[in-house]
């Protein structure tokens, strides 16, 4: 059976990189190949993922040695001389904000496994954006470098496209969930609920006491019931902790509302699937509202957040009013419960069935080439 390395940021207790960990894992062994993945130092998987094989190329006390350590490992490949290819799986790497470090290191290991002859694949990225031209360069290597490159929205296809980097628009590897869920693709039970989320960046938490009214405005107004799901699981979190803090707020202004960390894949799925609406933050909540039917309207801070946001939310023409720049909230345009909410949930079902079938095939493609 071959092998592939998947690099990515899960294991860092984040709901939404170890629930596309899961769809990845699922797809990989149905089709007979084995994923491996990098040791992640105390690691949290938000779902407990715990029955995988994993290496470590990073290893070292301090960056001097875990510098010297990729040296070696790129002279003499002893971790993955078993290995046939390396796919960096979904997510936001190539992100100035996130750090010249980082590139850095996806350049190394990308390194490494061109010198030994081994494809590289890219699924499900949202590049950029970039302020420098030695964050381009890297850039540019880094892409170049790769047999297959797969975006999920379309900015990030346009930027490539800019630095002739040959690419195709598929989708988030989230939306590989329809695959896997196989014959237990029933949506129809929706109940009066909305999932609400809010993270922990940098920014967001100048715009919290606006957010947090806006949310128990919305809560009044609709009268549903209130799932509260933090995007990390560690009760020492800030993201935990502000999500609570919106659950007490609620909770003191007499909402129905619930918290909720549910680590079993499938139940957290049922969630989804019985919500009407999702009022987030997370990128991956508004990507999970959209592909268990859940009309979606997020808040963004930042370019980087309102690229990848909007670009998902573009291929289902939802307008400004599904996502807004959350230093300009205005409680009375931003959520209305639609009449139509049939209509708008038929109108989406085609679209995720249709990037859910992109997903799909890339991946097949990705599994035929390696």
């Amino acid at each position: 059976m071959k092998k592939v390395l998947v690099y990515g940021a899960y294991d860092l207790d984040n709901l939404g990189d170890d629930y596309m960990m899961y769809q990845i894992d699922t797809k990989l062994k149905k089709s007979d190949i084995i994923p491996v993945y990098l040791k992640v130092k105390n690691r949290i998987n938000y779902f407990k993922m715990n029955n995988y094989e994993t290496i470590d190329i990073f290893k070292g006390k301090n960056k001097l040695e875990k510098f010297f350590n990729i040296l070696k490992e790129f002279f003499s490949s002893n971790n993955i001389k078993d290995i046939d290819a390396l796919i960096f799986m979904g997510g936001g790497y190539t992100n100035e904000n996130f750090g010249m470090a980082n590139l850095i290191k996806m350049l190394l290991i990308t390194l490494i496994f061109k010198s030994r002859k081994k494809k590289v694949i890219f699924t499900g990225q949202t590049v950029g954006p970039y302020k420098t031209n030695l964050f381009k360069l890297i850039l540019k290597k880094i892409y170049k470098s790769a047999s297959k490159v797969f975006v999920r929205e379309e900015y990030s296809n346009i930027l490539l496209d800019s630095l002739n980097i040959k690419n195709e628009l598929s989708g988030d590897d989230a939306y590989l969930t329809l695959e896997n869920l196989e014959n237990d693709k029933n949506f129809d039970e929706k109940e009066n609920c909305i999932i609400y989320n809010y993270k922990d960046f940098k920014g967001y938490e100048n715009y919290k006491d606006d957010y947090f009214n806006m949310l128990l405005n919305i809560a009044i107004e609709s009268k549903f019931k209130i799932k509260i799901i933090p995007f990390r699981s560690e009760e020492n979190s800030n993201e935990y902790k502000i999500n609570y803090e919106l659950y007490t707020y609620l909770k003191n202004n007499n909402i129905d509302v619930e918290f909720i960390v549910e680590r079993d894949i499938n139940e957290f799925q049922k969630i989804f699937k019985k919500s009407k609406y999702v009022v987030g933050t997370a990128y991956h909540s508004i990507v999970l509202g959209l592909i268990f039917n859940c009309l979606p309207y997020s808040a963004y801070c930042g370019d980087y957040y309102k690229m990848k946001i909007n670009g998902i939310l573009k291929w289902y023409n939802y307008d400004d009013k599904n996502c807004i720049d959350i230093s300009n909230i205005n409680n009375n345009n931003f959520l209305v419960i639609e009449n139509e909410f049939k209509d708008n949930l038929n109108r989406q079902t085609k679209i995720t069935k249709k990037i859910s079938n992109n997903v799909s095939n890339a991946w097949n493609e990705i599994i035929k080439d390696i």
